[in-house]
């Protein structure tokens, strides 16, 4: 039998084959909502909105939307609310410490708190224990994760409205022409399996018009190296499917300048050469080939079940035997 599988279930099977399987054989899931997910969820309908700007053919639902809304309002909405799911003060939001950055929140936001939280006499001493608390995996109590999750929320808001500022106006004027936006693309191997995939947005850019490149939006806590996209598995693959050669990374960086707060962004560009392709594709087969023959395995040790200081979301299930935070979907 085919598979059809796509490039972030691939991604997941690299990293635990058995996380892939429970994730999309047994279709579980964590009962959390990471913040990486909601918020890039948020900032990608955002910058959908600024593509649109340099898009000349657009289809009826772009144009619609183009004249219902704006780039920084649907921020707003996606950002406290998706798939009918409120966020801003939701306890089942989990984050990162890099998170929260108290110099970018703005005196309405501490008003805010103070106004909803009047018990609290300092906030930011308040998330520092917190936070203590959550490194040495002490739960907190629900009144403090609620506030918790709220401090970090209006964080993370500000983030994002400062990385679309500097998207606007340092990343925009780059861009001659958008081609496509969100396109999907389909890749067949000789077995029949399919690989799927959306590419961000396909375009040029002022500095060389006539050339076109398959271009990826990321946010990102540090800078992208210079060779990122030549050396990039996602942008060869997505490149080979359109038989474009050339790639580009369009990246915000989530640490914000503290000295008159302000986003960093970077355009870095690259040619997508056959054997990168060639070797990406052979890994692929070989990926597919191993899911047909459902090889899956959990990892060997605990300690290698841990990412950017989180476990993974079944954690629990393969070394507890505990599924009680997960969810069937």
């Amino acid at each position: 039998m085919s598979l059809k599988v796509s490039f972030s279930r691939l991604e997941r099977y690299k990293q635990c084959s058995e996380s892939y399987r429970l994730s999309v054989e047994e279709r579980l899931s964590g009962i959390k909502i990471n913040s990486p997910l909601f918020f890039g969820s948020a900032i990608d309908a955002a910058v959908e909105l600024f593509l649109l700007k340099k898009k000349e053919d657009l289809t009826e639902k772009e144009l619609t939307l183009t004249l219902t809304e704006d780039a920084y309002s649907i921020f707003d909405k996606t950002m406290r609310e998706q798939n009918g799911v409120l966020l801003e003060r939701n306890p089942l939001c989990d984050y990162f410490a890099s998170d929260f950055d108290p110099a970018i929140l703005k005196i309405e936001d501490l008003a805010l708190l103070q106004r909803q939280y009047p018990s609290i006499t300092d906030f930011f001493q308040f998330w520092e224990i917190s936070n203590a608390n959550i490194q040495a995996r002490r739960e907190l109590n629900s009144s403090d994760r609620v506030l918790f999750n709220h401090m970090n929320w209006l964080s993370l808001y500000r983030k994002g409205d400062l990385m679309l500022r500097a998207y606007e106006l340092d990343v925009l004027p780059h861009i001659h022409k958008v081609y496509a936006i969100q396109k999907d693309i389909q890749l067949k191997n000789a077995a029949g399996d399919e690989l799927n995939g959306k590419i961000d947005f396909i375009a040029s850019f002022t500095d060389n018009p006539d050339l076109i490149f398959i271009c990826d939006n990321k946010t990102s806590s540090k800078p992208y190296p210079e060779d990122s996209v030549s050396n990039s598995p996602q942008l060869a693959i997505y490149c080979e499917a359109e038989g474009i050669p050339r790639g580009a990374f369009v990246v915000m960086e989530k640490k914000i300048r503290v000295k008159d707060p302000k986003a960093r962004t970077a355009i870095i560009k690259d040619d997508i050469y056959e054997d990168l392709k060639e070797i990406m594709f052979d890994k692929i087969d070989e990926t597919l080939h191993s899911i047909s023959a459902r090889e899956f395995h959990k990892k060997t040790s605990p300690k290698d079940c841990w990412l950017f200081g989180k476990p993974c979301e079944f954690y629990d299930l393969c070394w507890r035997n505990d599924d009680s935070k997960l969810r069937k979907r």
